[in-house]
């Protein structure tokens, strides 16, 4: 399995580096970036099978920023997303009993992903590309059951994914409807053969004198689609004011499953967001 992994880091970084310097061969002034940061809705569901057998649900405004260098055969994307919210399920609260029953969740995304040409439409004025994307995935969730009683969780993923995207470009070329879809093929995953909050083949041998978060990170495992599946869609519109300004809106879902315990627990996570932002073209 180590191996594979090299193997296709390695295939990934030559592909990238390859990309990187038929660009910078190609002068063309069509070649820009855009800087741009964004907010607005998004919808969580969760069923944290180590934990609870609850499904939660919530609300909240997550914060993106992403930086986009944009060429004629290749497209390099760096982006954080940071969102925290409260989840609830079905179960109701009996405050005066201290009795409560929510998550706090919170999620930090970072993706890092470069895609080339592949074939372009002229007639359609449509581009189709491809590449790969690394990206870095932590969800924290903090269970309450009563007010003094709570438990944590955790998803952490690394992974190398599948990219594909599909551009549209309109008559005046100022305005940009595409379409992406993103499938994690090896990750590199922490907690898994968790039975619950406090058993876990990961706290094993765990030495509390030392730093817990490094010998945690020591203890990941590899895995492929069989134990982490996971997809991401999204639908975008690019719509410029001007020579180096701009706006974007973007419908996104998000789904992973994630094998906590292998053929019992299942960590299960749905993320619909509708982002609206501003970009500084240069």
């Amino acid at each position: 399995m180590r191996k594979r992994i090299i193997s296709i880091f390695i295939i990934l970084v030559c592909f990238g580096t390859y990309a990187l310097a038929k660009e910078r061969d190609t002068i063309n002034i069509k070649k820009y970036n855009l800087l741009l940061l964004s907010t607005g809705y998004s919808n969580q569901i969760i069923k944290d099978e180590a934990i609870s057998p609850f499904i939660y649900k919530g609300q909240a405004m997550p914060v993106e920023l992403c930086y986009n260098s944009i060429g004629i055969k290749n497209i390099h994307t760096l982006s954080i997303q940071f969102g925290k919210i409260t989840l609830k399920s079905k179960i109701p609260d009996y405050a005066n009993y201290k009795l409560v029953h929510y998550v706090n969740s919170t999620t930090v995304d970072f993706k890092y992903s470069f895609k080339r040409k592949l074939h372009g439409l002229s007639i359609f004025n449509t581009d189709f590309f491809m590449g790969g994307e690394f990206n870095s995935f932590f969800n924290y969730r903090d269970h309450f059951f009563t007010e003094m009683n709570n438990e944590f969780m955790f998803d952490f993923f690394n992974s190398l994914s599948f990219d594909a995207y599909l551009k549209k470009k309109f008559r005046s070329e100022n305005n940009i409807l595409s379409v992406s879809i993103n499938l994690p093929l090896i990750s590199y995953v922490l907690m898994r053969q968790t039975y619950n909050a406090v058993v876990s083949d990961n706290y094993e041998g765990i030495d509390l004198n030392k730093n817990l978060a490094a010998q945690i990170f020591k203890k990941g495992d590899f895995v492929s689609i069989s134990k982490l599946f996971s997809i991401t869609a999204g639908l975008t519109y690019t719509g410029n004011l001007g020579n180096h300004f701009g706006y974007q809106f973007k419908y996104n879902l998000h789904y992973y499953k994630f094998t906590q315990y292998d053929n019992l627990f299942y960590s299960r996570n749905l993320y619909t967001q509708i982002l609206g932002g501003i970009f500084i073209k240069f």
